[in-house]
């Protein structure tokens, strides 16, 4: 089950790159774009946790991870890809933030002394030389790569937090209220110093908020549940289906021209998953 929540994750998350650019030509600014999205994940959450009639009371310690990992993990990861996915196009911006995976197997090493067995040395070589290939594919620029980067490092610490802090014990839709509350609190506060708050008043701009919101909260909860079950750094490498998914919807909703280099990375980024699969499960869930 772990991997078909990890499947059902990265599906929704590839959308990512696809509403900011539709928020985007709306007139939002990056702050006030990440701002809104994290809004609609909050009240989703939260009409889900009084439907369920979730206990949302928190310990200090469950607080406090929310707030480090939840505003400077989550919030400011959707903040840094945002930011890269209107610098470059939604292809090439997953496939840079992709680098998490080995950020986590490195952390998790380091940390844990976690192996990094040969089926996640052949998936990282199959998925950088994918990004390689694919780099090709839609417009790259400086600026794009570097927000990219800083969002996998930012993501990769959310992740290992998902499976070795309180928050691995935590109801899902509980786990993305507060994350992304607290995510709300840190847009809202940047919106200020920028002064980019505003608000939308085009009535169909919504309608994308409400959808954006709902696919990144399907893959969070996905991405929560299954982290519990195969841990973080074969989560991480799992999610890897993201940015092949997200060269496909550059293709099809924004009609990106794919060279045969291109076609070539996305096909490697899909191996590289088929590679993980043959890794060796997580032991103690």
């Amino acid at each position: 089950m772990g991997i078909l929540f990890m499947i059902i994750s990265a599906l929704n998350y590839s959308t990512s790159g696809v509403w900011v650019a539709i928020l985007g030509d709306c007139g939002l600014d990056t702050v006030m774009l990440s701002f809104t999205r994290l809004l609609f994940v909050v009240l989703i959450c939260l009409a889900v946790c009084a439907v369920r009639k979730t206990d949302l009371r928190l310990t200090r310690t469950e607080l406090l991870n929310h707030v480090v990992f939840g505003a400077f993990g989550l919030g400011l990861t959707t903040f840094l890809y945002d930011s890269a996915a209107r610098a470059m196009s939604v292809g090439p911006t997953a496939l840079c933030h992709f680098t998490y995976p080995l950020i986590v197997s490195l952390i998790s090493g380091f940390v844990n002394r976690e192996k990094f067995g040969k089926w996640k040395a052949i998936a990282s070589v199959l998925m950088f030389a994918g990004l390689g290939l694919a780099s090709g594919g839609g417009a790259v620029t400086a600026k794009g790569v570097a927000f990219a980067l800083a969002s996998a490092l930012t993501f990769a610490l959310y992740v290992y937090a998902l499976d070795h802090t309180t928050m691995r014990s935590e109801d899902p839709f509980k786990l993305n209220f507060y994350n992304a509350l607290a995510s709300c609190i840190l847009m809202l506060v940047l919106s200020f110093v920028t002064r980019g708050f505003a608000v939308p008043t085009q009535g169909t701009v919504y309608l994308s908020m409400v959808l954006a919101a709902a696919t990144g909260l399907l893959g969070g909860v996905f991405l929560a549940k299954g982290v519990r079950i195969v841990g973080a750094s074969k989560a991480a490498f799992l999610s890897i289906l993201e940015p092949a998914a997200a060269f496909i919807w550059d293709v099809v909703i924004f009609r990106t021209a794919l060279g045969a280099m291109a076609v070539a990375g996305v096909v490697l980024t899909f191996a590289s998953f088929f590679a993980i699969l043959l890794d060796k499960p997580k032991e103690s869930a």
